[in-house]
């Protein structure tokens, strides 16, 4: 990753879990009581496993959003989900996943996935999430660092201009780092 100058992100913090968002998990809970959950440190849920939902007449990826949608204050989400995006859906010999991605002033945040997993019946089994909350990037007047500047410093860096093979490309991103948010070029 190289950070590209443009951008002031803000800070991120160690967050306890709202009464809102409790609330919602004992709504959650009446489904199965034996329910697991993992909090991250924004504060929002990052796994659920148990039975989360009854059996969705819905498609997969309409199941998916309107489970979000139902439970959006439990993730700490817009109401909206304006910031998410359909990435993917996978089948497999259990059932299916659905994967989402988190958007902010259209740059991908890294890393910032919701997954869906459901079984053959369209009941919600399992959920990861790294979802950032609250996320707000505010653009800058100077002038950052373009894209190709960027790959002139990776590739100085990694002193890699005998094994980089073929052209480097990348995008712009949001990149989580010391509980700060970057504007960085990711190169695949």
């Amino acid at each position: 990753m190289v950070n590209s100058g443009k951008h002031k992100i803000g800070r991120i913090t160690s967050i306890k879990p709202t009464k809102s968002q409790l609330h919602a998990l004992e709504m959650l809970k009446r489904l199965d009581l034996s329910l697991h959950i993992t909090w991250s440190k924004r504060g929002v849920p990052s796994h659920l496993c148990g039975t989360l939902s009854a059996e969705m007449e819905e498609d997969p990826e309409k199941a998916a959003w309107k489970f979000l949608s139902e439970h959006f204050k439990l993730f700490k989400m817009k109401e909206s989900l304006e910031d998410l995006t359909f990435l993917r859906k996978t089948d497999s010999l259990g059932g299916c996943h659905v994967v989402f991605q988190q958007f902010i002033n259209k740059l991908p945040v890294y890393n910032a996935f919701t997954s869906v997993h459901m079984d053959k019946c369209n009941r919600i089994n399992k959920i990861d999430i790294c979802y950032h909350p609250d996320l707000f990037v505010e653009l800058l007047l100077e002038k950052g660092i373009s894209q190709e500047e960027a790959i002139l410093i990776a590739i100085d860096t990694l002193n890699a201009q005998k094994r980089v093979a073929r052209a480097v490309s990348g995008e712009q991103v949001i990149y989580p780092k010391d509980n700060k948010y970057y504007v960085a070029w990711q190169y695949l």
